[in-house]
């Protein structure tokens, strides 16, 4: 592997077709071979689209009904080939609920009616999924099926990491704006549309798998203390 210092790659996570770039406080660039493409700078990871015999490891979305979304996993990674399908996921995201008086962390689906999957057999994959009864069908354009876009799968491994998870976000209130300053929402406030403050909840809305989400993230946000010395 060439373009890279070893020293800055924290981890590969082949599976997931990914490579966590650490570059001191400054961007870097650079190529990699072995079927990975490049280092884009910002942010510090690459997508790395891992070839099998020519082939490229790429994410697809399916749409299940709402509330199935678990069963279609469990049903996917039961029926299915691990040589066809190589990962099949839910991203989710942690919420604070008040309970019998209580804050609690609970977890909830990101895009409600969405499974995820990971697989360099496309083909193979599409008269797989037939065998599963969950399945609806897999998000395209007519009857060309999309992969995820690069941005599109940075975006979730950024906000959920390698454990699919996206954990609450902590920020202050600044006079009228607020700063985030923990969690999967540092640097993204202009993503965010509204803010349940009682709730503890932010509301952020982007264009993804051909069409505009409406997604909410678990947002605890408190008061700047005002020094009066």
């Amino acid at each position: 592997m060439t373009g890279v210092e070893p020293s800055l790659i924290s981890s590969v996570n082949r599976e997931f077709a990914f490579i966590h770039v650490r570059a001191a406080n400054r961007d870097w660039e650079g190529n990699l071979t072995e079927g990975v493409t490049e280092i884009t700078g910002q942010g510090f990871l690459a997508v790395w689209e891992r070839n099998r015999g020519g082939r490229k490891t790429l994410w697809y979305v399916i749409q299940v009904q709402t509330g199935s979304e678990e069963k279609t996993r469990i049903q996917c990674n039961t029926i299915l080939s691990s040589q066809v399908l190589q990962q099949c996921f839910i991203p989710y995201y942690e919420e604070q609920r008040k309970l019998h008086g209580e804050w609690s962390t609970l977890k909830k689906i990101l895009f409600p009616g969405y499974v995820f999957m990971i697989t360099d057999q496309l083909d193979e994959l599409r008269l797989s999924l037939r065998k599963v009864p969950a399945m609806t069908k897999v998000i395209g354009v007519g009857d060309e099926i999309i992969p995820l876009t690069d941005e599109e799968v940075l975006f979730l491994q950024g906000f959920c990491g390698d454990q699919q998870v996206a954990e609450v976000s902590h920020g202050i209130l600044e006079g009228s704006k607020v700063r985030i300053l923990s969690g999967p929402l540092v640097g993204k406030e202009a993503m965010i549309k509204k803010i349940d403050y009682h709730k503890r909840r932010a509301y952020l809305e982007m264009d993804m798998f051909g069409r505009r989400q409406k997604i909410r993230l678990g947002l605890e946000v408190r008061m700047e203390k005002v020094d009066k010395s």
